[in-house]
């Protein structure tokens, strides 16, 4: 906004000290801002005599105010006194009328009003503590975000050590602030007896250690010859929490000591000792105090959970995924046995500025969700995304507010609200991240004490966890961790926020099952391109688990007959639907190139399973959902059982037509299952399992991930858990029921109608129980005995029994 003024006082400067070696020119503009000030200083640095000008206000500039001015005052003239004028102006006071450098009355005023704001009270010269107030940015009124009570604070700092060598003023415009910060520790300092030049502003082992032994106020206490009640008030206010600073120690004091305490997780006194005193004024507080939380990056397998425990942690949190930090596959089971819960974190650098954009952001929101999933974590829990460098305020608007805008997106691609974002960082980022509604529960990195962002700053409202000290565990097993106070916010997930996922042991090593990190990625991918794709606002037909499953058939398993088995969604549709289907597929296959390996350190090369013949199977089962009594064959088994069954007797009914000596039974027992043949292991094994995934996905609304995890887990419990689920869910387990859909099979002239005769060729094939002219050929009582066998046998082998 332009000040007439402020420029005057810019054309001043420009034509008075232009020419002077060392000045900077100022933009004639009438804002005030830095430059003007910076401008200011240099002018009265020349005036002081000085040659090597610069923009700070500092030794040089201090000693030779001191040694040629002393005060300024009413009898002052020239250029020092409108060098004082601008300074004034810029500041928001009237810096007086004359034009020739001339002291009036209304610069004598504002001297006095200037002086009483900054809590001197009424002066008519200006020192050089108030020369370096004026010339400087700082604010003496409140402020409109500021607290008349904070105020009140620092006026009385101002008013208590202005007259010490090293203190300068603080701001009274109601913020706490870093300078504010260290105007109260050097106040402290003062208390404790250090002379100036040794008090230096920061909380040291001197502060400490006199803080400690001398600093404790308590109910009735009142300031007499040190200020040490008075100090503890105004820390109790930089802190949220309103007193009178009065130095008097009443019943106000200590209900405002106690509700620090509480909301700091101190020990509840009431009075003001040293614990209370730390966290007041440093972000660590007291780092000696023992937290209940820890986080490392280090892999807790064998003993180090237990270890953690036995140092008095119920919490720990470890990394989604890192080079060598991330958790391992059996790491949170060992966690949870150990009574511990467990605080995702998901870091990939986060530690410099150059890490945060709003696209990188929901890049990393995107792939923690994928590896919560992978790691089983349920819904709902809460992810910590770092900042991890001193962002400074201007880089939390510009870099870190649009960074979390697009974790939060990434978080809520696929579905949203699946998991919650918290932030982890200093406190004022994880006080303004939660103030924009973009992070929640913090994770203070408090141990960062001299960071911007936790000097002059409180504890952020709701903080979860503040982390304060780095710390190694004892014994031969030594590693590192980070010690952290937790509070009752905290939301650890717990043995019933995770759900078990399928592992494998290989040369003892616990590895994560392949396809189960492979399914879990992909489904991710699909359903955030099914979310994002539209056709003039029409959403895809296809559901998830159809883009997987014929992405992972393609390769081996969408040749005839299986794009009559299960044909893609898009070839019945027309229009925007089918646009929008088509477009989401292809959208989806090219997506899915980048998550089609895994990392052979998390995952074994191999899980046992044909996967392009169980995803062909599983997506025949889900385009026919079952519609039909458990006794027939439906269309959805000539995808799966059915058809191999058919198989294997393709193969008995061409064996037996030259050796007379074969029969159903024994044939089927071995062929069901066996090393290849029509009705192989790995077959048998995909029919099983591709049945019951999508019975999951059908009846039970679990994604197709989830499902095929479960199968992969209940397989490792039970070797048999397949073949049983699938007979209870096709079949209620019913044997009669397995041999009447096996005898509807070879009766169906539906079936061997259209899939049976694309898979078997052209030459006649004879159907069980079928006579045929061959002097070899079975007689009446084989005949018809060999359909009933074949029913009774696959019933067998698919009950166990027999």
């Amino acid at each position: 906004m332009f000040d007439h003024w402020v420029h005057r006082t810019q054309v001043w400067l420009n034509g008075t000290y232009g020419a002077v070696a060392g000045f900077v020119r100022v933009t004639e503009d009438g804002e005030t801002g830095w430059r003007t000030i910076w401008a200011l200083r240099r002018a009265l640095q020349h005036e002081l005599g000085l040659t090597a000008l610069s923009d700070a206000f500092g030794p040089a500039t201090t000693a030779a105010y001191v040694a040629q001015v002393g005060e300024l005052g009413p009898t002052a003239r020239g250029n020092l006194v409108r060098i004082l004028q601008g300074g004034l102006w810029c500041s928001g006071y009237p810096g007086g009328y004359a034009a020739d450098g001339v002291w009036d009355d209304t610069l004598t005023a504002s001297v006095g009003r200037l002086a009483t704001d900054m809590g001197l009270g009424l002066r008519s010269t200006v020192d050089v503590t108030m020369m370096k107030g004026v010339l400087s940015m700082d604010a003496y009124v409140l402020v409109p975000r500021g607290r008349a009570t904070v105020r009140a604070a620092q006026q009385a700092l101002n008013r208590a050590y202005v007259g010490r060598r090293d203190y300068a003023l603080v701001p009274c415009d109601g913020v706490y602030s870093r300078d504010v910060q260290r105007g109260l520790v050097l106040g402290i300092q003062y208390e404790l007896g250090m002379a100036d030049g040794v008090a230096n502003g920061n909380v040291g082992p001197g502060t400490q250690s006199g803080l400690e032994t001398s600093g404790t106020v308590r109910l009735g206490d009142v300031d007499r010859t040190r200020r040490f009640v008075q100090l503890f008030q105004s820390a109790l206010v930089f802190n949220g929490h309103d007193v009178a600073v009065d130095g008097s120690f009443g019943g106000g004091t200590r209900d405002a000591v106690v509700a620090f305490q509480e909301f700091a997780c101190l020990p509840v006194t009431g009075v003001g000792d040293y614990p209370t005193w730390a966290s007041l004024l440093v972000s660590t507080g007291d780092p000696r105090r023992q937290g209940t939380a820890a986080d490392t990056s280090v892999p807790l397998l064998g003993q180090r959970a237990a270890t953690l425990r036995d140092l008095g942690y119920e919490t720990v949190g470890r990394y989604l995924t890192g080079k060598d930090k991330h958790l391992r596959a059996g790491e949170i089971e060992a966690i949870h046995a150990a009574g511990l819960g467990l605080v995702p974190i998901y870091q990939e650098w986060n530690n410099a500025p150059e890490h945060f954009t709003r696209a990188k952001g929901r890049a990393q929101g995107v792939a923690a969700v994928r590896r919560a999933r992978q790691l089983g974590i349920v819904p709902g829990a809460v992810i910590y995304f770092p900042v991890d460098f001193d962002a400074t305020d201007g880089d939390v608007a510009a870099l870190v507010l649009p960074f979390f805008e697009g974790v939060r997106d990434g978080v809520g691609a696929a579905r949203p609200g699946e998991y919650r974002v918290g932030v982890y960082g200093p406190r004022h980022v994880c006080s303004r991240v939660t103030a924009a509604g973009l992070g929640e529960l913090p994770f203070v990195a408090g141990l960062s004490r001299g960071w911007s962002g936790n000097l002059g700053y409180p504890l952020p409202q709701g903080w979860a966890y503040d982390q304060i000290q780095t710390r190694w565990t004892p014994g031969l097993d030594t590693f590192a961790y980070d010690n952290n106070i937790q509070s009752p916010r905290a939301e650890p997930v717990g043995p019933s926020g995770v759900r078990a996922v399928p592992t494998r042991s290989v040369s003892g090593t616990t590895l994560f099952s392949r396809l189960h990190l492979q399914l879990t990625a992909l489904h991710h991918w699909a359903e955030e391109c099914l979310a994002v794709t539209r056709v003039n606002d029409v959403a895809p037909a296809a559901g998830a688990a159809d883009l997987v499953l014929h992405h992972l058939q393609r390769p081996a398993r969408w040749d005839p007959p299986w794009p009559g088995h299960a044909p893609l969604v898009e070839w019945s549709l027309t229009g925007d639907a089918q646009a929008a289907t088509s477009a989401a597929r292809a959208a989806f296959e090219e997506r899915a190139a980048e998550v089609g390996g895994v990392d052979p350190g998390l995952a074994p090369e191999d899980d046992d399973v044909d996967v392009a013949r169980w995803a062909a199977v599983c997506r025949a089962a889900l385009a026919h959902p079952d519609d039909a009594p458990v006794e027939v064959c439906r269309a959805g088994d000539l995808g799966g059982w059915a058809l191999d069954l058919a198989l294997l007797w393709e193969q008995y009914a061409r064996a037996r037509a030259t050796d007379p000596g074969l029969r159903v039974a024994p044939w089927f027992r071995a062929g069901i299952g066996g090393e290849d043949g029509g009705f192989s292991r790995a077959a048998y094994v995909a029919d099983l399992d591709g049945y019951v995934a999508a019975s999951m996905v059908l009846r039970d609304g679990v994604p197709l991930d989830q499902a095929m995890s479960r199968i992969l887990l209940e397989t490792s419990r039970r070797a048999t858990w397949p073949r049983d689920e699938f007979a209870a869910r096709r079949f209620e387990g019913r044997r009669d029921a397995v041999e009447a859909a096996v005898a509807h099979l070879f009766t169906s002239s539906v079936f061997f109608g259209t899939t049976f005769a694309q898979e078997a060729g052209s030459d006649p094939l004879r159907l069980p129980g079928q006579p045929y002219d061959h002097p070899d050929a079975p007689g009446p009582d084989e005949l018809a005995e060999e359909l009933p066998a074949l029913a009774r046998t696959f019933a067998d082998v698919l009950l166990g029994q027999g």
